[in-house]
């Protein structure tokens, strides 16, 4: 298994069904379901993906896993399988932040594989700037860059310091900026609004 999406195989040479179920990323996790003609060994791999924590788990049948694979690994399953057999995963999300390669005092926040935006309020309507009518590779006549906005926080902080997780079922964050606060959705949300996912961090102060 690798991609945490809702969907089914039906392997029908072999008998065999696994459904996945899940809501990810509202859920932090997932869960298939064996549906199989006759039992069979078999040997199934599912991702841990390098976002995740140590506490990630795994269950089988609701009995947990004495180990589980390192983030950014496979976990290989063997046994024989029976029809009803279940496995839950539990990829539990944290906030992160990763600096622009070359640049430190720009960095991206993220939670758990999600990218996220700050909402910098209403974009443009019916202006000549919201819609890009060159076909040229590089747009003319395009507005200056607003610059990024500030981040309440230096390089080397941790993300938890200047992000808040609002509500984790609801992706909803705000991040302390300077002198204002930002609310924060994953990339895939942002629709007209103004947004930005890099943030310019602060200036360490230096030691006297």
């Amino acid at each position: 298994m690798n991609q945490f999406i809702a969907a089914t195989l039906d392997w029908k040479d072999e008998g065999l069904v696994i459904e996945q179920a899940t809501q990810f990323p509202q859920e932090q996790g997932t869960t298939l379901k064996i549906k199989s003609s006759r039992p069979a060994a078999r040997t199934i791999h599912v991702r841990i993906p390098g976002w995740t924590t140590q506490e990630a788990a795994v269950k089988v049948n609701g009995r947990p896993l004495e180990a589980v694979a390192d983030p950014g690994s496979y976990l290989a399953i063997r046994r024989v399988w029976q029809d009803g057999d279940t496995i839950s995963v539990s990829l539990p999300m944290q906030l992160r932040q990763e600096p622009l390669p070359g640049d430190d005092s720009v960095t991206a926040a993220l939670y758990g594989p999600l990218v996220l935006a700050a909402d910098l309020g209403a974009g443009p309507t019916d202006t000549p700037n919201r819609v890009i009518h060159s076909g040229d590779t590089v747009p003319k006549n395009l507005p200056a860059a607003s610059p990024l906005p500030k981040a309440a926080a230096v390089p080397d902080a941790n993300a938890k310091q200047w992000i808040q997780v609002e509500s984790a079922p609801e992706l909803r964050f705000t991040a302390t900026g300077e002198g204002a606060k930002f609310p924060m959705m994953p990339m895939y949300r942002i629709a007209d609004q103004r947004y930005s996912v890099y943030w310019q961090m602060q200036s360490p102060k230096k030691q006297s």
